[in-house]
């Protein structure tokens, strides 16, 4: 019987081993950020799918009620008052959330707790650092706050549109009566308008995707206004205005202009690609998303956009109005400069500049 020579045992030596770990290294380095993109992708992909299906739900209760709801009905002073989530709910599949809801009392009321504290999945954008996480929150508003909810990371176009020209526009959802805005309001035509934008990422605050803090006291919790202001609440002055504009420093960052009247548009702005109103910062009423180079908008007849970051501001403005008579199409949602056909009379473009 013959003897096994340990020493003619095959195997890989240790520099073999090395180099097979630094191969398979290299290959991960490779394939991580494909993978990464494709997990974006996803994630902006059924974001997406969460905006159609909020339009699908107005359209369903337009078609119910012969309006869209009224988003002016939660600044009352009724103990009823509501966000218009809260009305869409019986259109969402959520009508078991729906029957958690009693309206006999406010929404800050102890009976409202678990109702305020659940929250269609539909609402929250899959790419949220906390789209799963613990997203409670104190809500103010102009009529009820204290309370707490879940925030949610998709913003209903809200008040007048204080634009870079010097005007005031209508907000999407307002004006109408008996709580129904009919849809000859919106004069610019439903597939022109933004209804809902991303304003994602509360309670936690971030400025260009870097986590800042935390906000006390919002108006973003679901169940309530739930409204993005399309200003900054700053002075305008007749042609002066600067709203929901950032300026872009040397280094690249970006600042939130003073707001002071009596500054002409086209000197505060004499540069289109170095302002900002998308993906800034979730702490103002801007849209903001953890998208990569843009966010999601859902127009009024529930389809939805992909808007470029680096959308001229006042382009944004005038698809968030419904009303302004603008010549501005969702096609203009990846606008990042002025072109000749929009120069007027004065041989200026729109802002002034």
């Amino acid at each position: 019987m013959s003897k096994i020579n340990p020493f003619s045992r095959k195997g890989f030596t240790l520099v073999e081993l090395l180099v097979v770990i630094l191969i398979i290294g290299v290959l991960m380095a490779m394939l991580l950020p494909a993978v990464n993109m494709a997990r974006g992708a996803a994630r902006k992909s059924q974001c997406s799918n969460n905006m159609k299906q909020i339009g699908l739900a107005l359209a369903n209760y337009e078609h119910a009620y012969g309006g869209f709801p009224n988003n002016h009905q939660n600044t009352s002073a009724r103990k009823t008052a509501r966000g218009v989530f809260v009305e869409l709910l019986p259109f969402l599949e959520a009508s078991n959330i729906h029957k958690l809801w009693d309206p006999t009392v406010s929404m800050g009321d102890e009976k409202n707790r678990r109702f305020r504290l659940s929250i269609p999945p539909c609402v929250l954008c899959p790419a949220s650092p906390l789209a799963r996480g613990n997203r409670t929150m104190t809500y103010s508003s102009k009529t009820e706050s204290g309370y707490t909810a879940v925030a949610a990371d998709y913003s209903l176009i809200h008040k007048k549109v204080d634009a870079e020209d010097g005007y005031s526009y209508s907000t999407p959802l307002g004006g109408g009566k008996d709580g129904l805005v009919p849809v000859d309001n919106l004069t610019d035509g439903l597939s022109n308008t933004i209804i809902y934008h991303e304003h994602a990422g509360q309670p936690n605050l971030y400025w260009d995707k870097k986590l800042t803090g935390t906000v006390e006291k919002s108006a973003f919790c679901w169940v309530g206004w739930n409204s993005s202001p399309a200003g900054h609440g700053g002075a305008s002055t007749g042609g002066t205005a600067i709203y929901w504009t950032y300026l872009k420093n040397d280094d690249g960052s970006w600042t939130q202009p003073a707001r002071t009247a009596g500054v002409p548009v086209a000197d505060a702005y004499s540069n289109v690609a170095a302002r900002r109103l998308l993906n800034v910062t979730n702490s103002g009423s801007a849209p903001y998303s953890f998208h990569a180079a843009g966010a999601n908008a859902q127009f009024a007849d529930g389809s939805v956009r992909f808007v470029n970051e680096n959308i001229i501001p006042l382009v944004y403005n005038y698809l968030s109005a419904p009303d302004d008579g603008q010549a501005v199409t969702q096609e203009d949602s990846t606008r990042t400069s002025w072109t000749d056909d929009w120069k007027n009379s004065n041989g200026g473009y729109p802002d002034g500049t």
